[in-house]
């Protein structure tokens, strides 16, 4: 999202310490879920990070509305 140089790198943090959370196993997103079965809530977790970067893009350029609408749906 072109945020300047700490950001990306406490973002990659924040997120590897999620990704190795062991508090919870059923609400996926970590790697204990995934490995217990979880797929459909990892599938939708990276789906959410693709939309969420998507919308800034576009709304910044103006095209692809109907994409993201298509995407959320």
């Amino acid at each position: 999202m072109d945020y300047r140089f700490p950001v990306p790198v406490i973002g990659a943090s924040v997120s590897v310490l999620f990704l190795f959370n062991e508090s919870y196993t059923m609400f996926g997103g970590n790697i204990l879920s995934t490995l217990t079965g979880e797929f459909c809530y990892m599938i939708a977790f990276a789906l959410f990070c693709l939309f969420h970067r998507l919308p800034a893009q576009r709304i910044r350029t103006g095209k692809g509305l109907l994409k993201n609408g298509i995407l959320l749906g």
